[in-house]
């Protein structure tokens, strides 16, 4: 945007402080949805042999939604592989610090 046009009263923040910020406000909700999403498969085959114990971690994962999808594939007896649970959740985890602090240091 060039100095002195018409956009930039009305758009005081810089272009890439924008993108930066819708891309840190939708990455949260996308680990949410991945990791909601291989919670329930999970769950689905479990809630043959465990019904109830199913059910349980399902209303855990609705109701708690980054915490509850998170425990229950770190430690709710999920069939994943260890190395698979851990990849999903502290990988998620590290890509999210990482937009974070990259948006923070180029926003400062």
């Amino acid at each position: 945007m060039m100095p002195g046009s018409i956009l930039s009263l009305v758009t005081p923040w810089r272009l890439n402080t924008l993108l930066f910020g819708v891309y840190d406000y939708l990455l949260p909700l996308m680990l949410y949805c991945a990791w909601s999403t291989v919670a329930f498969l999970d769950l689905a085959d479990r809630a043959e042999r465990e019904p109830g114990l199913a059910a349980k971690w399902g209303a855990a994962v609705l109701l708690l939604p980054v915490a509850g999808a998170a425990a229950y594939l770190m430690a709710g007896g999920s069939t994943l592989s260890r190395f698979a649970r851990r990849a999903t959740v502290l990988g998620g985890l590290a890509v999210v610090a990482a937009a974070y602090a990259l948006t923070f240091y180029r926003i400062r």
